[in-house]
């Protein structure tokens, strides 16, 4: 009598099970449903009716420059390309006036709805994507539908994310709720062998691309692609060590790479030309040196904030919910929180010790501490490498910006502790 040989198992495929109950979340259209309603719950009646809400930002420029446009488009018929009301006066598209003028967003939505209203479906739209991107993005790399499920909770309503609507910084917003998405693409595109499909998954990363720089926060989707570019590499390492040479696995990376690159920055276009006409009179894009470069940088201390959101404080002076105070810290202004979570980070800490995706976890962790080293800025020697060795990094200011990333990535290695806590196979067999 032949003994089959046991099957060997992916991490993930030996989940603890209870007595008829399956992997709740492993269907997508059920975790898009339950994020959109996770998104209503909190979104519900700045959706629909009369009112704003509050955004720094927002309330004290955007506004205006919103209602403007959408006075002129449902008064006059078209879009203004001069507003009187910034400066004495600017070009509407070439001085960025109006920040997302080409998001599809905005194209679709900004005639019918008032900006207080389409602001807030901003909003909604792009935590919501920010869930399901996490979820499909673990998906693809073999997680069940629990951890990427919760995980896609986590980096929803991550600090990073969700509180940068106090500060009104939608742009911002919008560029880290489609980091997920490309790498999701990139790591199809990497991974694919017939043409057709790698130009498809390409050409999905191009769009991903094209879509930050429409925000258009030129500094998040710098940090964006640099992320991107990271994990490119890393995908690329991996086939070369699967067997395949070199100089192939190159070629791979080069034309897929420039397709990818040439594309998204051609969506671009439409913003970019204008704007390149309009720089010689900008004081933005240029190079103004180290200390402006490295102002607004996170103090190395706050990162007890991403466990205690209240460490270096909060800003709301009036508020009664002790023990809330100003924020006391070294930077001039904070409008945010880099707030994560106790049970993510303990989750992280767990997937770090107990699971055993060896490469995955070397990623994130390495990717955590680059976007670590980036956002504490002029606070760490460190960063003068960064500053003269990437380039367009000195023409950018506030590198505190990236810390986005640093979430995302502990909110990856978080799906770690998940799988590691449900699959009874992973704990104790291998500590890295």
């Amino acid at each position: 009598m032949k003994i089959k040989p046991k099957k060997k198992e992916s991490p993930g495929q030996s989940m603890v099970r209870l007595p008829g109950v399956g992997d709740l979340f492993k269907n997508s259209l059920l975790a898009a449903a339950l994020y959109l309603i996770a998104g209503l719950a909190v979104f519900n009646r700045a959706l629909f009716a009369d009112v704003m809400i509050y955004g720094s930002d927002f309330t004290s420029g955007a506004y205006m420059t919103y209602r403007f446009i959408y006075e002129a488009l449902n008064n006059a018929g078209k879009f203004p390309l001069w507003y009187p009301g910034l400066y004495g006066g600017a070009p509407m598209v070439d001085a960025v006036a109006y920040g997302h003028s080409f998001y599809p967003v905005s194209l679709l939505l900004q005639k019918l709805l008032p900006p207080n209203i389409l602001n807030a479906w901003y909003y909604f739209i792009h935590l919501w994507l920010a869930g399901l991107g996490t979820y499909l993005f673990l998906k693809d790399n073999k997680f069940s539908g629990t951890p990427s499920f919760l995980s896609g909770i986590a980096y929803m309503f991550t600090g990073a994310i969700v509180s940068l609507i106090f500060a009104g910084h939608d742009g911002k917003i919008i560029v880290s709720s489609l980091l997920p998405w490309l790498l999701l693409y990139l790591g199809k595109a990497v991974d694919a062998g017939p043409w057709h499909r790698w130009l498809l998954w390409s050409l999905c990363s191009s769009l991903v691309i094209g879509l930050s720089l429409l925000s258009p926060h030129v500094q998040m989707t710098y940090y964006l692609l640099l992320a991107g570019f990271f994990f490119a590499i890393g995908k690329l390492w991996r086939r070369h060590r699967g067997g395949e040479p070199i100089g192939k696995t190159s070629l791979i990376g080069l034309t897929r790479g420039a397709i990818i690159l040439l594309f998204g920055f051609s969506l671009y276009a439409v913003q970019a030309i204008p704007l390149n006409h309009y720089l010689k009179f900008s004081p933005r894009g240029q190079d103004k040196g180290y200390q402006f470069a490295t102002s607004y940088s996170m103090p190395p201390e706050e990162i007890i904030n991403i466990v205690w959101p209240e460490f270096s404080g909060m800003i709301d002076k009036s508020s009664e919910q002790g023990p809330t105070h100003w924020y006391w810290g070294r930077r001039d202004l904070k409008l945010h929180t880099e707030y994560i979570g106790v049970i993510t980070v303990l989750l992280a800490i767990l997937g770090l010790i107990y699971n055993r995706r060896k490469r995955f976890k070397l990623f994130f962790l390495l990717l955590a501490g680059f976007a670590l080293v980036v956002a504490f800025g002029g606070f760490t020697p460190l960063y003068y490498l960064i500053y003269y060795l990437f380039p367009g990094m000195a023409k950018f200011r506030s590198p505190a910006m990236i810390f986005n990333i640093v979430a995302f990535s502990t909110i990856a290695l978080s799906a770690l502790g998940v799988e590691s806590l449900l699959d009874r196979k992973s704990v104790g067999r291998e500590r890295v």
